[in-house]
C-alpha cells in the first residue's frame, strides 16, 4: 500500500474550520477522518475508482432527478491556512493534473471539496440521497424521451456527441475536438454523468463512433475522412484496450528505430512516455514481453531494474505487415488503406527509400 502523503495545499481558513467542525460533529474527533473523507471526496470529485463510477451510475438510474444542491459558494477571502492532512498519493497527482488542465487551482479545487462537505452538500451526501432516492421511487424509464428505445448508454453517447456536433470546431468532412471538448459535453450536455475517467472510458469510443471520427497522436480527435492515420495514442489511456496499448507502443517503437543503428533501444520509459506517462513501468514491460513475441520484434531484459528492459526492432517486421497492420500505419509504414497480410505499400515498391529500407541495406 502507498504511504500516504501531505495534501499540502491553503485554503480559506474559514472553509478549513468548517470542514473539521463538520468531523467533530461526525466523528467527535478530527483525525483520522479529515484525511480519509477529503481522500473519498475528492476521488469522486477527480473521477477516480468505483466511488466515482458509483456516483455516476447511480445518477444516470435517476436520469430525471434533480439534485438538491446547496448553490452558495464558498469565499476565497480572508486568511488561509495549510491544508496538512494525507492523502493516497494517486489521488494527489489526480488533484495536481486536475488544476494543469482546468483553470482551478489545486487550493481552490480542495477548498470547494471541504466546503460543500461542511455544509451537508459533499458528493456522499448527494449518493446517501440518490440511493435513497432509487430505492423508494425506482429507477426512470425515461418514457418521456424520444430515445425511449435506447439503452441508457446509447442515449448518453448520444446526448454527448449532440452538444460537440453543435459546438465543436466544424469542417467539412464534420467535427474536431479534444479531450477538453468531450469533458465540456459530458458537464454540459448530460445531465446524468460527471467528467470522470468512468465517463471517458464508458463513452468517448461509442461517441467517436457516432460522429465518425478517429483519434490523431497530436490529441484531436478528427473525422475519419480527413487524410491523418487514426493514431490511437491520441486516445486517453483509460480509453485504451489492452490491444492499444500494444499497437502503440509498436508504433511509437517503429517511429524510433534509428536506421544507422539496426539495434536502436526502445526502453521501458520510452514506451511510457509515448502513452502520455501514464501506464505503470511493470504494466508497460508486461506489453513489451507480448511485442517481443511477435515478428520483427525482440524483447531484451536487461537487468534488475524495469528501466533497463528494451525492445529492438528489425526489418522483418515490413514483411510480417499482418501482425503489424495497425501500428505500421500509425507510424506512417504502410498505407492506410491496405489491408492486412498484403505485401507492404505501394510506396514501397514505388522505390521511395524509407528508414526501414536503409536498416535492410547495412544488413
Amino acid at each position: 500500500m502507498s504511504e500516504r502523503v501531505l495534501v499540502g495545499v491553503r485554503v480559506p481558513e474559514s472553509i478549513k474550520t468548517a470542514y473539521e467542525d463538520a468531523l467533530l460533529e461526525e466523528y467527535v474527533q478530527t483525525r483520522p477522518y479529515a484525511g480519509t473523507e477529503l481522500e473519498t471526496e475528492l476521488r469522486v470529485a477527480l473521477g477516480i475508482g468505483e466511488d466515482a463510477a458509483m456516483f455516476d451510475t447511480l445518477r444516470g438510474l435517476r436520469a430525471n432527478w434533480e439534485e438538491e444542491k446547496n448553490n452558495s459558494a464558498p469565499s476565497f477571502s480572508g486568511g488561509e491556512k495549510t491544508v496538512n492532512y494525507r492523502i493516497d498519493p494517486t489521488v494527489r497527482a489526480e488533484l495536481k493534473r486536475a488544476s494543469q488542465d482546468g483553470d482551478d487551482t489545486m487550493g481552490e479545487i480542495v477548498a470547494r471539496v471541504m466546503y460543500h462537505y461542511a455544509v451537508g452538500d459533499g458528493y456522499q451526501d448527494r449518493m446517501r440521497a440518490l440511493v435513497a432516492d432509487v430505492a423508494e421511487d425506482g429507477v426512470d424509464t425515461d418514457e418521456d424521451d424520444e430515445g425511449d428505445d435506447l439503452d441508457a448508454t446509447e442515449r448518453r453517447a448520444g446526448e454527448i456527441a449532440g452538444y460537440i456536433e453543435e459546438n465543436a470546431k466544424q469542417v467539412r468532412e464534420g467535427v474536431i475536438f479534444d479531450v477538453a471538448d468531450f469533458n465540456e459535453a459530458v458537464r454540459e450536455g448530460c445531465s446524468s454523468l460527471s467528467p470522470s475517467d468512468y465517463a471517458r472510458e464508458t463513452y468517448l469510443k461509442p461517441v467517436l463512433d457516432r460522429l465518425g471520427c478517429k483519434p490523431t497522436a497530436s490529441g484531436n480527435f478528427v473525422p475519419s475522412d480527413a487524410g491523418a492515420i487514426a493514431d490511437l495514442r491520441g486516445l486517453p489511456y483509460e480509453c485504451m484496450s489492452d490491444e492499444d496499448v500494444v499497437d502503440a507502443i509498436k508504433a511509437a517503437a517503429l517511429e524510433d528505430r534509428d536506421s544507422r543503428r539496426r539495434q536502436q533501444r526502445f526502453t521501458a520509459t520510452d514506451a511510457k512516455n509515448a502513452l502520455g506517462g501514464r501506464p505503470r513501468k511493470d504494466t508497460v514491460r508486461r506489453h513489451m514481453e507480448q511485442i517481443g513475441r511477435t515478428e520483427g520484434f525482440t524483447y531484451h531484459e536487461g537487468g534488475r531494474s524495469i528501466d533497463e528492459a528494451y525492445l529492438t526492432v528489425s526489418g522483418d517486421v515490413l514483411h510480417a505487415d499482418w501482425a503489424h497492420d495497425r501500428a505500421l500505419k500509425m507510424a506512417g509504414l504502410l498505407d492506410q488503406g491496405a489491408d492486412a497480410g498484403n505485401d507492404v505499400d505501394d510506396d514501397f515498391g514505388a522505390g521511395v527509400r524509407t528508414p526501414m529500407d536503409a536498416a535492410e541495406e547495412e544488413r
